[in-house]
């Protein structure tokens, strides 16, 4: 039955629906009525909040009766408690699906959040990272989105967004965002100030790439996002571009090592290109990401 209701959820969603587009739609069917939505999506974020998946009865009624700030009238807390939404035993109740509860706790923390500062704040909390995706396709405001893209510096969520998980919206965004940091890279890897710097620390090469171009600060995520996408046939003429400029200033690099002395020139630009981690203020050398 409720496999039934979601598929007929699912025809009523306009195409390029997300998925919380579907939880949405699943529970203003079983929960048709405002004040019971309230009541869940506190139960949710409580049990979110609390690593539980269930919660005694006795104490879900207690949480919702004292929650002054809901409303809620006593026919409503008996109503949200016998919701289909949730499931309930003898002695605790839960939520029918783990993916609705953690619906119903996203949409309590994006409805609640003031601004997108309040927001990323209060996905932050520890316990809630597995909401960040979720938030991504609850949140409505494109530009408390695009902060939220920005804050994650995530490759699953951009993934996600431009398969079409997160909504229409977010396709849009997130193709631009990751062609935007490709063109930013390929720019800053052709440009005169992006150099090798590295220092020989017995025998290993702690080398990088610096440049006074600036760079995104989820630079990283975008760019290891491509090399994702790339396997189904996205970006190949930007990450193309990429690595022609990555292998120009690599000759010129090397060059100029071996010209001030340094015996293994070729290795500390290879060592610089395949740097497995990068600080604050380094260029993000090459293609690495999109090799990860």
């Amino acid at each position: 039955f409720e496999l039934a209701l979601a598929a007929e959820c699912e025809a009523d969603l306009d195409p390029g629906s997300s998925s919380a587009d579907l939880y949405a739609a699943y529970v203003q069917r079983l929960a048709p009525k405002e004040a019971v939505r309230r009541g869940l999506r506190l139960l949710a974020l409580t049990m979110v909040d609390e690593f539980r998946s269930a919660i005694p009865i006795v104490r879900a009624a207690s949480i919702l009766t004292s929650a002054a700030e809901l409303g809620l009238s006593a026919d409503d807390v008996d109503e949200t408690l016998g919701c289909r939404v949730l499931v309930a035993d003898q002695s605790h109740v839960f939520f029918r699906h783990e993916l609705l509860g953690h619906y119903l706790a996203t949409e309590t923390i994006v409805l609640s959040a003031g601004d997108s500062t309040a927001l990323i704040d209060a996905l932050r909390v520890p316990g809630r990272e597995n909401l960040r995706q979720l938030s991504l396709s609850v949140e409505r405001n494109p530009e408390r989105r695009a902060a939220l893209f920005t804050d994650f510096r995530d490759r699953r969520c951009y993934v996600a967004a431009v398969r079409g998980e997160l909504g229409l919206e977010s396709v849009e965004y997130a193709r631009g965002a990751i062609s935007g940091a490709l063109a930013d890279a390929t720019f800053a890897m052709s440009d005169e100030s992006t150099r090798v710097v590295h220092e020989l620390q017995g025998p290993m090469f702690d080398a990088r790439w610096e440049s006074e171009v600036r760079i995104a600060p989820n630079q990283s995520a975008l760019i290891a996002s491509a090399g994702a996408l790339a396997l189904e046939g996205h970006f190949f003429d930007e990450i193309a571009a990429l690595l022609d400029a990555t292998d120009a200033r690599a000759l010129v690099e090397a060059r100029r090592l071996r010209d001030e002395g340094v015996k293994a020139s070729v290795t500390a630009v290879v060592s610089a290109s395949v740097h497995p981690w990068t600080r604050p203020g380094v260029l993000l050398g090459s293609a690495t990401p999109i090799l990860i």
